[in-house]
């Protein structure tokens, strides 16, 4: 039995007599209530929908003797979400204590709620402040839990009713689309006229507008804002600048159109009177195509972008194209910091990095039995966390079977169960959390140590001969974080690389690289010495 539980565990039964607890104790005296009202359309709210429903439940509560205490709604509100001006008004109403609401009235319990989730604030109402629902349509007031259950049966059915509907209706839309009869919201340039109770979709006073618009994008090759300030000029006030690109790309003016409750790519020629033709639409549109398409190039020039930074205020460097050298340039955008190098120069000196990173065969051998030891460390530690946290979730488990015996002996109340099981509920979801962590393999972690070791005899042209991609991939192999280039030395900083590349013997060839030396393998054991760049190295 776990030690926090010992002192709130109160007996109310002997084993011989079981008792039931009631959670749900309601003050019969308390008959203060609120009602609330709405309809589902905007057209409905100025019918006598409202004040009839307003009607009936004054009516209801007063055959059961309710204290109205409020009324709310009374407009526009859809029941496919619960999130309503109105409603949410008479939610804070009924979490003040201080109004001591009893009931809660409607005209039907479709006007509570359509969807699944008014059932779990029905149940917080009843048993968090003690609040039921009343249906005008079946004023019974529930007081039993089959009772509440109806209740919830009844939203559970209001909801699949909405979702039929709905189908249904998107279904008829989506077969009205098909015949090419445009539904929704209409383009600027076209109205919709009725003729009894059909529709027909015809040009407005803004048409002649639009043509004008593809005829002196498709044919006069005119820009955009200068096609503005013409069709300004002729007297149009209702399209903008930012307009006139959407209006380009829609191919409803050649007489199509696609919509979201069609096929991916599906495209319907419709009904309505098109103003532009499809040869001068698909003109357009390959002007503008081409006018604001982005060529990406795979510039091996600029695979260093975000890997180097300026080593006088640390911001990441960018790349930039001189059309007068034909060359790309790395500069830093601080103002005043004067950083500007060329791609080579930036490319030779990682290069050079890279070279020296090659190993004698006792610096792999001693590299590689640090790392195996690391990681063979690490597999070590997280299997015995992995097996520890087990044993935890294995003792979680037993005490809420004991909190569940407990409370079937009667030893323990309905609160305190809950309480408890809460508690032991949250440590159970934290210690699957870090279970999770922990279950994965490393299989073979040696050999794939070793295989890294000796890729770094090739690393220089490995990076060198391959893509963008392929060397952005190397990068990331060896620089944890964005490495400084030194503008005054001509070579780059250590501190961003990872911790076992950064040895002495590394150090030390980078530095015979500055003096123009021949680089020599250093066969010491100092791999292990601490390093914080190589600027300790490089004599002042």
């Amino acid at each position: 039995m776990r030690p926090e539980l010992k002192n709130t565990m109160l007996r109310v039964a002997t084993p011989s007599k079981r008792v039931f607890i009631n959670r749900n104790k309601y003050d019969d005296s308390n008959k203060r209530a609120v009602i609330y009202t709405r309809v589902s359309t905007k057209s409905q709210e100025d019918n006598t929908s409202l004040e009839n429903q307003r009607k009936v439940c004054r009516a209801v509560a007063d055959e059961l003797g309710f204290d109205v205490i409020g009324e709310f709604g009374n407009k526009y509100e859809s029941g496919k979400t619960m999130i309503r001006a109105e409603f949410s008004k008479m939610v804070d109403f009924i979490a003040d204590k201080k109004n001591r609401v009893a009931f809660v009235l409607f005209y039907d319990l479709d006007r509570f709620s359509r969807t699944p989730e008014g059932i779990g604030i029905a149940e917080t109402w009843r048993n968090k402040y003690k609040v039921r629902l009343i249906s005008a349509n079946n004023p019974n007031v529930p007081s039993t839990d089959i009772e509440f259950i109806y209740q919830h049966q009844a939203v559970l059915n209001s909801s699949i009713e909405n979702i039929k509907r709905r189908e249904k209706t998107m279904a008829g839309t989506a077969a009205k689309l098909r015949e090419g009869k445009w539904t929704g919201i209409l383009s600027v340039g076209y109205k919709r006229i009725y003729e009894g109770k059909k529709s027909i979709i015809v040009p407005d006073e803004n048409a002649d507008y639009i043509k004008a618009i593809f005829d002196l994008r498709g044919n006069h090759l005119m820009e955009v804002p200068d096609i503005y300030r013409h069709i300004c000029s002729l007297g149009c006030k209702s399209i903008t600048e930012k307009n006139i690109y959407k209006i380009l790309i829609q191919p409803f003016y050649c007489g199509y159109y696609t919509h979201g409750l069609l096929e991916e790519g599906e495209l319907i020629q419709g009904t309505h009177e098109p103003l532009v033709t499809e040869e001068l639409f698909n003109k357009v549109n390959t002007i503008h195509e081409g006018k604001n398409r982005k060529v990406r190039r795979d510039y091996p020039e600029l695979c260093l972008k975000g890997f180097v930074k300026c080593d006088t205020c640390g911001r990441n460097l960018t790349a930039y194209y001189k059309k007068n050298k034909n060359k790309f340039y790395y500069k830093c955008g601080t103002k005043g910091c004067k950083f500007n190098k060329s791609n080579e120069k930036m490319e030779d000196a990682f290069l050079m990095l890279l070279k020296c990173m090659k190993l004698s065969s006792k610096e792999k051998d001693k590299v590689r039995r640090e790392l195996i030891n690391l990681v063979g460390d690490f597999v070590y530690k997280n299997e015995q966390l992995n097996k520890s946290l087990k044993e935890k979730l294995a003792k979680l488990e037993s005490d809420i079977k004991r909190v569940k015996i407990n409370r079937a002996k009667g030893e323990i109340d309905d609160d305190i169960y809950l309480t408890a099981k809460g508690e032991i509920d949250e440590d159970i979801v934290k210690t699957l959390q870090e279970l999770r962590k922990t279950e994965f393999k490393i299989s073979n972690f040696s050999e794939k140590i070793t295989k890294g070791v000796e890729m770094l005899d090739s690393i220089d042209v490995l990076w060198k001969n391959n893509s963008i991609d392929g060397r952005k991939r190397v990068q990331k192999a060896l620089i944890k974080s964005p490495i400084a280039y030194d503008r005054i030395k001509g070579q780059y900083r250590t501190s961003g690389l990872i911790d076992f590349v950064r040895s002495k013997p590394v150090l030390e060839r980078v530095s015979e690289f500055a003096e123009n030396k021949n680089p020599q393998q250093n066969t010491g054991d100092s791999l292990s010495v601490a390093c914080t760049g190589i600027e300790p190295v490089i004599p002042p």
